[in-house]
């Protein structure tokens, strides 16, 4: 098994690369990481307002007043907890990518995911 030198904030330059079809599915996958991270982040986003504003009896609605108190006990931290960790849930995705495509490619592909890794 070959080694690979992963060192982050090592960034490099590559001459004549041309990606191949393992490199552009690997590419497809981390877009597709970056994309459903955006999801996701819009999604938490509404969670705690649609339990304000909805409650837990049905989408028929609460009063004004209902909605004040469902906001002040809503657990925020929690929130702010579940939003900061999606950055990093999606980070960790794209270097998984990254570092497998580094490790089974050659030349300069594995030259390329090497950089890719070394720069998230």
């Amino acid at each position: 098994m070959k080694k690979i030198e992963l060192e982050k904030g090592n960034f490099c330059h590559i001459r004549g690369f041309k990606p191949g079809p393992s490199t552009l599915r690997g590419i497809k996958n981390m877009n597709n990481v970056i994309e459903m991270s955006g999801y996701l982040s819009k999604l938490t986003a509404l969670v705690p307002f649609f339990q304000i504003f909805a409650g837990r009896d049905g989408y028929t609605g609460v009063s004004l007043a209902a909605a004040g108190w469902n906001a002040s006990i809503y657990d925020w931290e929690n929130f702010r907890r579940a939003m900061n960790a999606i950055p990093a849930i999606k980070r960790t995705r794209l270097e998984t990518i990254a570092e497998k495509q580094a490790l089974f490619s050659r030349g300069k592909e594995h030259e390329f995911w090497t950089c890719v890794y070394n720069s998230l």
